[in-house]
């Protein structure tokens, strides 16, 4: 397994990647379940279920369904968010082959 780990630079960088894949806006109960919300950590902010669209957005800003506003205070009392981080996982490309070679698309 490959693991490539990047820094979402913006809010607007992580909907788009989203809306891309289209992971929460699709119908699909698969990818519903998927992109579900669950454990204590999440309870804990107040998030259950599927992730929409609008709440995925202002968790990568830095608000949270139980009002907190995630991140770290600046000397200037401004506060510093840093929406996430992105993780694909991959198989290598001998497992890719092996699947492909074995009639599995």
């Amino acid at each position: 397994m490959v693991a490539s780990v990047g820094a979402i630079a913006s809010a607007s960088q992580g909907v788009s990647n989203n809306e891309k894949d289209g992971y929460c806006a699709r119908d699909d109960l698969a990818y519903k379940r998927a992109s579900a919300c669950a454990g204590r950590g999440a309870q804990s902010i107040g998030l259950s279920g599927a992730v929409e669209p609008e709440a995925f957005q202002k968790m990568l800003e830095g608000h949270v369904p139980c009002g907190r506003q995630l991140g770290k205070k600046a000397r200037d009392d401004s506060m510093h968010h840093r929406p996430g981080i992105d993780v694909t996982l991959s198989a290598p490309k001998s497992v890719s082959l092996a699947a492909l070679v074995g009639g599995d698309r």
